[in-house]
């Protein structure tokens, strides 16, 4: 059960074979070593059409998917039903796909090209199945999560949301997300008591995320992330 006195010592005098050494001998050969060493003469502007001035837009989920694809969430409650109406409208689904999966690929392909084109675009009111860790709150439509995202050029820059901070129904809504898991057959995911006993001391109050990488995207025209690594 335990080690040798010497163990250590014998361990000491054994040659190193493995492949570490052999790897940090061979050349970087990848496209991102050849991008970082292109300049970048860029410089930060507002993207054109863009205009940061004017009152940015609030737009819900249900109307930008109304608007955009034609499509109203609230009445499409399976996962067939939703991802029939997405094949009409042209999206790459299939009809084995889950709500959340037609939802996001809706969200991507329809969407979200569309967004922050004039002025940046808040998103907001999201389905209430999406908003894990957020408020729920009702509508004359139906049940949303109060969560939001800000979108500026077709980009996504932040997520956030009101915060839930009723310990007993995040576990409830742990409890359902595990047994989704289970009936899908993924691995399962221990509860987070830590989180969970910390909600009760949690005063009303929202996060947000915003992506720097995001915004520096987008005030430089990058059209993606790599061309930033040189700014590291």
């Amino acid at each position: 059960l335990f080690p040798s006195a010497d163990s250590g010592e014998n361990q000491a005098k054994r040659p190193i074979d493995n492949n570490l050494g052999e790897q940090a001998k061979r050349p970087i050969d990848n496209n991102l070593g050849e991008q970082a060493k292109r300049p970048i003469d860029k410089k930060l502007s507002c993207p054109s059409g863009l205009e940061l001035s004017r009152p940015f837009e609030r737009l819900s989920v249900r109307n930008a998917f109304l608007r955009y694809a034609e499509i109203d969430l609230w009445r499409c409650p399976s996962d067939e039903a939703l991802a029939k109406l997405a094949l009409e409208r042209g999206c790459r689904v299939s009809l084995d796909w889950s709500w959340e999966d037609c939802f996001h690929a809706i969200l991507l392909q329809c969407v979200e090209p569309h967004l922050g084109q004039a002025v940046p675009t808040f998103l907001f009111d999201y389905p209430e199945r999406l908003g894990a860790l957020a408020r729920c709150a009702e509508r004359d439509y139906g049940r949303v999560a109060e969560r939001f995202e800000l979108y500026a050029g077709g980009l996504e820059l932040c997520n956030g949301f009101h915060e839930l901070n009723d310990p007993l129904e995040q576990r409830q809504r742990f409890l359902a997300e595990a047994a989704l898991r289970a009936q899908l057959g993924r691995p399962a995911m221990p509860l987070d008591e830590g989180l969970l006993s910390a909600l009760s001391e949690l005063p009303d109050c929202a996060g947000n995320a915003l992506g720097f990488e995001r915004v520096l995207m987008l005030l430089l025209g990058a059209e993606h992330i790599q061309e930033l690594l040189l700014l590291c």
